[in-house]
C-alpha cells in the first residue's frame, strides 16, 4: 500500500504477515457465550455487600415499626389518664392485664381496648402513679399474658411514657433504654 509522498517502509509482504499473525492470535471458532469465574465472583461480592448494609437496617426499621404499635397505645393511656385528673384530680395506677376494666370497676382500668393490636396486647400495659412525673405507662412485650396475634416477635420490648408524652424504649428487656424523647 503505497500512498503519495511517504517512502513504503513496511511493504505488502509484511502488513499481510501482521495481518496473519492478528488473525491466528484469536481462538479458533465462535466465541462461546458465558461469564468468568472472576465475573461472577465480582457479581457475588457486590450482592454481599449490599447484603450487609441493607440487612442491620431492614432490622432496625422493622424493630422501631414495633414499637410504635406500642407508643401509639401509650398514648391512648396517655390521653385516658389526662382525662380522668381532669373529671377527679388525680391520675389512676393500673395493674396489668386491668386496661380494659372501666375506673369504676375492681380492680380499675381505663376501659380501653386494645384486642385489634398486632404485635402488644392490652395484658403488656400499666400505669404507675410517680409523685415526680404524674405517671408513667408501661408496656412491656415480653409479659406473660401478651396474647396479641404477633406477641412473639416483641419479647424483650419494653416502651415507656411519662405523663409529658416524653417516651424511651428498651429491645433487651429493660437493661439498656434509650434517652427519654
Amino acid at each position: 500500500m503505497k500512498r503519495e509522498g511517504i517512502p513504503d517502509l513496511v511493504g505488502d509482504k509484511h502488513m499481510n504477515m501482521i495481518r496473519e499473525m492478528k488473525r491466528s492470535a484469536r481462538p479458533p471458532g465462535p466465541r462461546s457465550a458465558g461469564f468468568t469465574l472472576i465475573e461472577l465472583m465480582v457479581v457475588v461480592i457486590i450482592v454481599a455487600i449490599l447484603a450487609s448494609v441493607a440487612v442491620p437496617i431492614y432490622l432496625s426499621q422493622t424493630r422501631r415499626a414495633k414499637a410504635s404499635e406500642a407508643l401509639a397505645a401509650l398514648g391512648s393511656i396517655r390521653k385516658a389518664e389526662e382525662i380522668r385528673k381532669t373529671e377527679t384530680g388525680a391520675y389512676l395506677d393500673v395493674a396489668s392485664g386491668d386496661m380494659a376494666n372501666e375506673p369504676s370497676d375492681a380492680p380499675p382500668g381505663l376501659g380501653l381496648d386494645f384486642t385489634g393490636n398486632t404485635y402488644i396486647g392490652a395484658d403488656c400495659m400499666s400505669v404507675a402513679v410517680d409523685a415526680t412525673q404524674g405517671f408513667i405507662a408501661t408496656c412491656a412485650g415480653s409479659a406473660s399474658g401478651n396474647t396479641a396475634p404477633r406477641s412473639t416477635t416483641v419479647a424483650g420490648y419494653v416502651v415507656e411514657m411519662r405523663a409529658n408524652g416524653q417516651a424511651r424504649s428498651s429491645f433487651d428487656g429493660g437493661t439498656n433504654y434509650t434517652n427519654w424523647e
